[in-house]
């Protein structure tokens, strides 16, 4: 409890600051759950710079074995003692609860994390690369910001580094994921928001779960909850710009130097048809 005020009370200074511009493309809480990226980044600092990726060449690193597969391996070994020793703290002794993981950064290492999780299940949720490719940027364009000058950093540089990175991704994790030996189920990001009970159930079904009435009604109270807050969010952000409707992400692939049809061909291609993505925005 001590811990959790701290944080909100260092998340309330940043916004009295005038630093509230993360909010709109992640979503920050002291007491919401956050992504791996924190546990990983004790044994691998470098995961950290992929959010200021003009720091550390995270491919370079890895081409040139400074970062080893052995390396990455233990990483998932400590966090997998950071996990037990959350869920001891919450009297899970047995280990009888499953932990629900979400982080990008283990799709480029889903062997390792498949050496330290041998039981793991894999979720990916695929979605047009044209919206996915400029949101990312959009993102670590905005992270590195709050701690560099960004007008040192032209946006084209980003949309360069990021497009190269997104090929290497989608044209390894298929095979990563088949050579891991883990099941995955694979959703659509469009099925994922026109109707997330019904893709969460196919999902545990796919991947053998049990969904249960409680779970059933734990899922929608949280979708009405998280849907309230969306909105109440919206309604701040078009009275702070003075727009009747506002989003609460704008981006496009042009804004970093990557036209739209280059999302579309190629490696972005194969990924598209493989998968059966629909265009989405």
């Amino acid at each position: 409890e001590k811990r959790k005020e701290f944080v909100r009370k260092r998340i309330e200074e940043r916004k009295l600051m005038g630093d509230d511009g993360l909010e709109k493309y992640h979503e920050v809480g002291h007491d919401l759950p956050e992504e791996c990226l924190f546990g990983l980044s004790d044994e691998i600092p470098t995961t950290f710079h992929y959010m200021y990726f003009t720091v550390t060449n995270w491919f370079e690193l890895r081409s040139k074995d400074i970062i080893s597969s052995e390396d990455l391996v233990q990483a998932y070994l400590y966090y997998k003692r950071i996990l037990q020793l959350l869920s001891f703290q919450i009297g899970d002794v047995k280990g009888e609860k499953r932990w629900v993981l979400k982080c990008p950064m283990h799709i480029f290492m889903i062997r390792q994390l498949a050496a330290a999780f041998p039981d793991a299940k894999l979720v990916w949720a695929h979605r047009h690369p044209q919206p996915t490719v400029s949101s990312l940027c959009s993102l670590l364009y905005t992270m590195r910001g709050i701690y560099f000058d960004n007008a040192k950093l032209e946006k084209k540089v980003v949309g360069e580094k990021m497009l190269k990175i997104a090929e290497i991704c989608l044209r390894e994790a298929p095979k990563d994921i088949e050579k891991s030996g883990l099941p995955c189920a694979h959703v659509l990001y469009e099925n994922l928001v026109a109707d997330p009970v019904g893709t969460v159930k196919k999902v545990y079904e796919e991947l053998g779960f049990d969904y249960t009435p409680a779970y059933d009604n734990a899922l929608k109270t949280y979708l009405e909850e998280n849907r309230r807050q969306r909105e109440e969010t919206k309604a701040l952000l078009a009275k702070k710009t003075g727009k009747a409707t506002a989003v609460l992400h704008e981006h496009r692939p042009e804004d970093f130097g990557i036209p739209a049809a280059t999302l579309n061909d190629g490696v972005f291609a194969d990924y598209i048809k493989r998968y059966n993505i629909k265009s989405s925005k």
